[in-house]
């Protein structure tokens, strides 16, 4: 286990995650971090990233471009608590598993650009899977997905 709790800046791109099932809560309240690279993170056997960068709220960008995501099925609160978060790039995020993403972006009140374009998940409001509040506290106009296909979606997912 790594003990980043009191870095400002950490590269971790030279990791090799080809074989990690959980990312979960892997950077949980490390609440001075302002800069992550995880630009060459292979994600492709992750099922669980929630509470990832929970509460990370000095974090401005998150370029996740690499993360594709084809195995994950739980994302809830990942991004929850970033309050100074402005651009998240997950492009190349197809989620086609995810069935519970609650929360995933709450109190992202900052957040001006998120390109969730290769996104394919359907989540059913059933208790199999859920996007319970997954922009809550943010606003229609401070999201923009390059995708519109999945606006009409979010749309429905915004608690305010």
């Amino acid at each position: 286990m790594l003990k980043i709790w009191n870095l400002e800046k950490i590269d971790l791109s030279v990791f090799n995650t080809s074989k990690v099932g959980s990312m979960s809560s892997m950077f949980n309240n490390c609440i001075k971090l302002t800069n992550i690279n995880l630009s060459k993170w292979d994600t492709s056997k992750v099922k669980n990233m929630s509470y990832m960068f929970f509460g990370l709220d000095k974090v401005q960008v998150f370029n996740l471009s690499s993360f594709k995501g084809e195995m994950v099925n739980e994302t809830n609160h990942m991004f929850d608590g970033c309050t100074n978060l402005q651009y998240v790039d997950l492009s190349n995020f197809a989620a086609k598993l995810l069935t519970s993403a609650d929360s995933m972006f709450a109190k992202t009140t900052r957040l001006c650009h998120l390109d969730l374009s290769a996104m394919q998940f359907k989540i059913p409001n059933t208790t199999a899977g859920s996007a319970f509040k997954m922009f809550d506290s943010c606003t229609d106009e401070i999201i923009t997905v390059r995708n519109e296909t999945y606006l009409t979606f979010l749309q429905g997912l915004y608690i305010h």
